[in-house]
């Protein structure tokens, strides 16, 4: 008997061309979407300077609009800091279809994780101000790594968000420092 072969031939080009459309779709959406974000940011930093200036040359402000424009300031810069945030979730999506083409790249440098975790956290109070979230690190502990500090910001944002997605909107989120030196 002569040796006998199964073989199947898979013909992947139909698959190639939608992933390549899809990743061209996740492309032009995040550029469309990124460009009113950077606009507003743009808007938002002016506003700052302009506001500054204002608080700088001012003879005598009064008490009630040195809090206006205390108020106002911290607010902008929260508005900045959620562009920024946004910014950073269009660029998660981005980053799926890089990881699955296996094209991602990392930023490596030498940082410190509890800074992260630190305005990680800030951020988040400003996007979800209704919810507690408690975070228990040293205080002038520093630890210094070498990664990319977009990505530990991302890891950090997925534990808390899913923290508050999957907990009691009435209890406080932890977030504590399991790193000892």
């Amino acid at each position: 008997a002569a040796p006998m072969m199964i073989g199947f031939v898979l013909d992947l080009t139909a698959r190639k061309e939608m992933e390549r459309q899809k990743d061209l779709m996740l492309g032009m959406t995040s550029h469309e979407l990124k460009t009113p974000l950077a606009a507003l940011r743009g808007t938002l930093q002016l506003v700052q300077r302009r506001m500054k200036r204002v608080v700088i040359t001012a003879e005598h402000l009064s008490p009630e609009m040195s809090t206006f424009f205390e108020s106002l300031t911290k607010s902008v810069e929260d508005s900045v800091r959620q562009i920024d945030v946004q910014t950073r979730l269009i660029n998660d999506l981005l980053d799926v279809s890089r990881v699955t083409a296996g094209t991602l790249k990392l930023s490596l440098h030498r940082c410190d994780v509890g800074g992260i975790v630190r305005q990680t956290v800030e951020d988040l109070r400003v996007t979800a101000p209704e919810r507690s979230l408690l975070l228990e690190l040293p205080e002038h502990t520093k630890v210094h790594v070498f990664a990319d500090q977009d990505r530990i910001s991302q890891v950090v944002t997925n534990y808390v968000t899913n923290a508050l997605r999957y907990s009691s909107p009435d209890q406080p989120v932890h977030i504590l420092s399991l790193i000892h030196i």
